[in-house]
């Protein structure tokens, strides 16, 4: 059940009429009529005007407590595609129905009206709404949230496992290390966690010199996090020696986030031309970070520079995919995450695979296909290179 589910979501065919998301279909609005309608009826055969203004002001104040509740519960969740003045709200059904209520209310019991709007008005004041204009496909991407939420905490830690916790939307912690900036990797992490929660976690080595030593990253890292309107936490961490950064860093990524919000995806930087010359310091840094974040979650290493506004790419343009070692295949959930933003939709996916001059070419073509038809990914060029 958890894999189909997972196969629906990831390949966006939940079989929806069109009748729910085809703003201007007339059965739609027809429809609308017939259950406003339907629901309307029943006031013609109450006869005292009491027990009208009574069933009618209950209508109103439940979908005025329910609309404004809902949200401060997914706002607290923090659901990207929950919109207060989404489609069915902002409906013919919606809007009639609202107003048939104020009228029998005023013309009915004029005092019960009045009660009933000021209760209204107190409800938006207390709890204000930020209204987005709608847009379209993310009507019912709320299901979609709430079936990675279930699926949060339950995938496994094999590289299938990795790929379904990737496919849920990725809760990023950015481990940085003193004095390095961070702003290409929060700039990334906005990316990939698509405007959900991430942690700015800054490695500081300490000598005992300074007693503020990093506070002042730490505090460029929470304003340029606010800059780019990046809902997270950014602090430190000190350590003494080199070997004790593998405890400290895989106590951070096991222990950052509870059930759902459990982090998913840690981001660090690719080692520096120091590092790879040989610098034990810097080496051992890389080796650790890299030997920690394989085993809690899905680790993605940073190179270049990624801006956040991007202009959209050609139809001729391709995202190439090199797959040089095993369990690439967080690198291609990578690519599938790109090509769904509208920026990259029309570029085309290219995968080069280097395998070992002795090992047999059809039949590790033959298993990776068989691999990216079982995961729904459609690739247009497949290429391999045989190395020594």
């Amino acid at each position: 059940a958890k894999s189909l589910l997972l196969s629906i979501i990831t390949s966006h065919t939940i079989p929806l009429p069109r009748f729910f998301y085809q703003r201007t279909s007339k059965r739609r609005k027809v429809v609308a009529i017939m259950i406003t309608a339907f629901l309307i009826l029943p006031y013609l055969f109450v006869n005292s005007l009491d027990y009208i203004s009574i069933i009618a002001s209950s209508c109103m104040l439940v979908a005025l407590i329910t609309i404004n509740i809902g949200t401060i519960i997914c706002s607290t969740l923090n659901f990207p595609s929950f919109y207060p003045t989404f489609r069915f709200f902002r409906s013919l059904f919606a809007m009639f129905g609202i107003m048939a209520c104020a009228i029998m209310l005023y013309g009915c019991k004029p005092q019960v009206g009045m009660i009933v709007s000021t209760i209204a008005i107190l409800i938006y004041v207390i709890f204000p709404l930020h209204r987005r204009r709608f847009r379209r496909g993310t009507a019912y991407a709320i299901v979609v949230d709430i079936a990675n939420m279930l699926l949060y905490s339950s995938t496994q830690k094999s590289s299938v496992g990795m790929v379904e916790e990737f496919g849920s939307k990725p809760r990023c912690i950015v481990f940085t290390r003193f004095p390095a900036p961070c702003d290409n990797l929060l700039r990334m992490a906005k990316i990939l966690s698509q405007n959900r929660s991430a942690l700015c976690l800054s490695l500081i080595r300490d000598t005992g010199d300074q007693e503020n030593i990093g506070s002042e990253d730490v505090r460029t890292a929470r304003q340029y996090m606010e800059y780019i309107d990046l809902s997270g936490y950014a602090t430190q961490f000190k350590y003494q020696k080199i070997s004790s950064l593998h405890s400290i860093a895989s106590a951070l990524a096991s222990c950052c986030g509870l059930g759902v919000f459990q982090s998913n995806t840690v981001m660090i930087e690719y080692p520096s031309e120091a590092a790879l010359s040989g610098l034990p310091d810097s080496l051992l840094y890389h080796y650790h970070m890299h030997r920690v974040c394989v085993q809690h979650c899905n680790l993605v290493v940073v190179k270049g520079i990624f801006p956040l506004k991007i202009p959209s790419v050609q139809s001729n343009k391709t995202i190439d995919i090199w797959w040089i070692i095993d369990n690439g295949d967080v690198l291609l959930m990578v690519a599938r995450m790109l090509k769904k933003h509208k920026i990259w939709c029309k570029a085309k996916l290219r995968l080069f695979v280097v395998v070992d001059i002795e090992d047999d070419i059809k039949k590790i073509e033959k298993a990776l296909l068989l691999w990216l038809i079982d995961n729904h990914y459609l690739i247009y060029k497949i290429e391999f290179i045989q190395a020594d």
